[in-house]
């Protein structure tokens, strides 16, 4: 005879053990891309982003003083 509560701990279970999974999964292809981009490449990424960030803020900054 089977309990529903312990089906439903095994549902519960799942989901939690797909989504470490997925997050490993993605940590190996964050440092699997990193490794193929050249240095180069990341830092101009970077100061792109940074760049952008900076413009956003700076534009968000001019619209507060108004």
């Amino acid at each position: 005879m089977q309990h529903p509560g312990g089906e439903k701990e095994a549902e519960d279970i799942r989901p939690v053990q797909t989504e470490q999974i997925n997050i490993q999964s993605l940590k190996g292809l964050v440092s699997f891309s990193i490794a193929q981009f050249p240095a180069e490449v990341i830092f101009q990424i970077c100061a792109s982003m940074s760049h952008l960030l900076l413009y956003c803020c700076g534009r968000s900054f001019e619209h507060s003083e108004e």
